[in-house]
C-alpha cells in the first residue's frame, strides 16, 4: 500500500498538519502505508515525539498494530534509541511491553543495539518480562553476545533477572560471554550474587570448558581466579577443560591452568577421542594432533611440576602480581603493628605470630619496614629479586597461612 498524507506528515514531524488531518471525518489513523507501517509507526521510527503524542490522543488509534513483519511503534522507537518516544508509548494503557515480532521484543532490540537508556526505561515498566526468550535467547544473551557491557550491567541489576537461564543449547550467560572472549562481561557475571559457575550445556560443557576450547586465555585466567570454578568437570566422554585445550592446541590456556596452582592430578586420565572413539590422555591427544608447543609444555610439567609452574608464572607475569599482593599484606601488617605502638590495647601478638610464619626474605623486609629502614623497600631491586626467588608453592602456603590465621 502507498503512503497517505497522514504518513507523510507524521514521518516528517509536521505536528499541525497531523492535527488537521486527524479531524477529517474519513481519516483512517491506522491505515498501513509502505511496508505496512502506520502513521504512528513512521513517527516513532523517526523520533517525532510531538507527532506521536498527537496520534496517541486519537481514540481510534491501535497502538500495538505492527507493520507487515509485526514490528510496532514501540519496537521501532526502541531499536532507534528514541528514549522520549518510548516513554510516551509505554504510558499508553493499551501498550504491550512484551509484544514481539519475529520473536523480538522491544527490550531485546534495545539490548542488542546497546541502547542503555532505552533498556532502563523498559525495565521500569511494571509488566516487563526481563527473561522473555527470543528463539531461546534473552535480552541478556544478545547484549552479552554483542559486547554491550553497560547494558549487561543494567539488566543484571534487575531483581527478576535469571542470570542462570539456559537457551535452547543449554548455554547460560556465562557460557556465551566466555565463548565470545568478553572478559569484562565474565567479571560482571561472576560478581552477581546468584551466578552458578559450573552448569553444563547440552553438550556437557561448562563455561571454563568452552573458554579453554575456544582459546580464550584471558577469560580462562579470570575464571580460574574464582575458587567456585571446578576445573575437573568433564563431559560424558571424559574430556576435561585441560584435555580439550590440549586437543585444540591452545598452549597459553594450558599455561594459565598450570599457573593457577590448581591440582592437575587428573592429567593422565584418558578421555574418548571424538574422531575414532579411542581413549587418550591429554598428552597423547596433543601428540596425535601435532600440537608441538603443548606437548613440550606438558612433558616439562610432568617431569618437574614445581619448576615448570614457576617458569610459566614468570612468563605470564604472575610473580609480579604476587609481589604486589605481598607488598600490600606487608604494608597492612606494618600499619597495624605501628598502630599497636600507639594503642597498647590492640592485639599485636596475632600480627607478630603471622609475621613469624613468613619466609625469611619476607620477614627481613617486614622487619626493615617496621624499623623505618628504606634500604630493603620491597620496590628495590634487591627485594624484587628476593620475591622472584620465591616459588609459587611458597606463595600458595603463604596464602593458606593468612586464610587460617
Amino acid at each position: 500500500m502507498s503512503e497517505t498524507a497522514l504518513h507523510i506528515a507524521s514521518g516528517n514531524g509536521h505536528v499541525e498538519m497531523v492535527k488537521m488531518l486527524l479531524v477529517h471525518p474519513h481519516i483512517d489513523v491506522n491505515q498501513k502505508g509502505d511496508f505496512g507501517g502506520t502513521a504512528l509507526y513512521v513517527a516513532a521510527q523517526n523520533g517525532h515525539i510531538e507527532v506521536v503524542k498527537v496520534l496517541l490522543s486519537d481514540p481510534d488509534l491501535d497502538v500495538i498494530q505492527g507493520n507487515e513483519d509485526g514490528m510496532t511503534a514501540l519496537h521501532s522507537a526502541s531499536s532507534k534509541s528514541h528514549v522520549e518516544v518510548v516513554k510516551v508509548l509505554l504510558a499508553h494503557p493499551l501498550i504491550d511491553v512484551n509484544q514481539h515480532f519475529r520473536g523480538c521484543t522491544a527490550l531485546y532490540l534495545a539490548s542488542g543495539n546497546g541502547h542503555v537508556e532505552v533498556v532502563k526505561v523498559l525495565l521500569a515498566h511494571p509488566h516487563i518480562d526481563v527473561n522473555q526468550q527470543v528463539k531461546g535467547w534473552t535480552a541478556l544473551y544478545i547484549a552479552l553476545f554483542k559486547g554491550h557491557v553497560e547494558v549487561v550491567k543494567v539488566l543484571l541489576s534487575d531483581p527478576l533477572i535469571n542470570v542462570n537461564q539456559q537457551n535452547n543449547d543449554g548455554d547460560t550467560a556465562l557460557h556465551i560471554a566466555s565463548k565470545g572472549g568478553h572478559v569484562e562481561m565474565v567479571k560482571v557475571l561472576l560478581a552477581h550474587p546468584h551466578i552458578e559457575v559450573n552448569p553444563k550445556n547440552n553438550s556437557g560443557w561448562t563455561a571454563l570448558f568452552v573458554a579453554c576450547g575456544s582459546g580464550e586465555a584471558s577469560v580462562v585466567r579470570v575464571l580460574l581466579k574464582d575458587p567456585r570454578v571446578d576445573i575437573t568437570l568433564a563431559v560424558h566422554d571424559g574430556q576435561t577443560p585441560l584435555w580439550y585445550a590440549c586437543y585444540e592446541g591452545h598452549a597459553e590456556v594450558i599455561k594459565w591452568l598450570i599457573a593457577s596452582g590448581r591440582d592437575l592430578g587428573f592429567l593422565n586420565k584418558k578421555a574418548k577421542y571424538w574422531e575414532n572413539g579411542e581413549e587418550y590422555t591429554a598428552l597423547e591427544v596433543a601428540k596425535r594432533n601435532g600440537r608441538i608447543e603443548v606437548v613440550s609444555l606438558l612433558e616439562r610439567f610432568m617431569t618437574n611440576p614445581a619448576q615448570t609452574r614457576n617458569e610459566v608464572c614468570v612468563e605470564l607475569g604472575v610473580l609480579d602480581e604476587l609481589a604486589a599482593e605481598f607488598y600490600a599484606i606487608i604494608v597492612f601488617l606494618c600499619d597495624d603493628i605501628l598502630r599497636v605502638r600507639q594503642q597498647p590495647r590492640c592485639d599485636a601478638v596475632r600480627f607478630f605470630s603471622i609475621a613469624m610464619k613468613l619466609p625469611m626474605d619476607l620477614q627481613m623486609i617486614l622487619c626493615n619496614r617496621v624499623c623505618g629502614s628504606k634500604k630493603d623497600s620491597i620496590l628495590s631491586k634487591n627485594s624484587e629479586s628476593a620475591f622472584r626467588s620465591l616459588t609459587v608453592t611458597t606463595s600458595a602456603s603463604f596464602s593458606s597461612t593468612f586464610s587460617s590465621s
